[in-house]
């Protein structure tokens, strides 16, 4: 059996007015429909490919940086090979 808690936030009236009158239009508590947000959330970071993250957690770089990598002349035709972790740290 899951044992409530209960806990306390702080938060403006305003951001408080706002979750609560939208978690009411969908006929859920302001407890509830934080709960069920942030599980929500959660569960999508968690799910978010390495290659989803990257487009939405980073920059692109500035136009003086990519310079720098096309001056390496890096050839990416070459698909390279999967490794583990653990083979990462062994060697």
């Amino acid at each position: 059996m899951n044992t409530k808690i209960r806990k306390s936030i702080t938060i403006s009236e305003d951001v408080f007015n706002r979750i609560n009158n939208y978690a009411k239009s969908k006929n859920e508590s302001f407890s509830a429909f934080l709960c069920n947000t942030a599980i929500t959330e959660i569960e999508r970071q968690e799910e978010m490919s390495l290659c989803d993250y990257i487009i939405e957690n980073c920059e692109f770089v500035s136009d003086e940086e990519q310079e720098e990598f096309e001056k390496l002349n890096l050839d990416f035709s070459d698909e390279g090979e999967e490794i583990w972790l653990d083979e990462l740290l062994q060697s």
